[in-house]
């Protein structure tokens, strides 16, 4: 598996352009990583852990040329599963191969709810 993904809050991304590097989150400051997902987790993320406010989007990564600094692991909380974190200070720009929007709708009880959406333009 050579691309995972990241959601990232759009303001992020715009920042992640102009300074070349995509920055960790405040929780993955404080772990000392960068939490990525695997696309079947991409919407699970973006629902659990964004507001609409946010503008998250999802940006899809390369991770061949990383790889030795990648790990999956098992997570402490819920949702339980194993995660892959990549142990670096932020992704480099040079390695986000596409970044797609994450539209958000409502669900069947109404309340919001993220899916992936079109690719954005460069």
């Amino acid at each position: 598996m050579n691309h995972l993904y990241r959601v990232v809050p759009k303001e992020d991304w715009v920042e992640a352009q102009r300074c070349g590097h995509v920055p960790r989150c405040q929780a993955d400051k404080r772990r000392g990583r960068v939490h990525l997902n695997e696309l079947k987790d991409v919407e699970l993320v973006a629902n659990r852990w964004f507001s609409v406010e946010e503008e998250p989007v999802v940006l899809e990564i390369d991770v061949s040329g990383v790889a030795e600094y990648l790990k999956w692991e098992e997570r402490a909380e819920e949702p339980l599963a194993t995660w892959p974190n990549l142990y670096v200070e932020g992704v480099a720009v040079e390695n986000v191969v596409r970044a797609f929007a994450l539209d958000a709708g409502q669900d069947d009880e109404g309340a919001v709810s993220f899916r992936i959406g079109k690719a954005l333009s460069e």
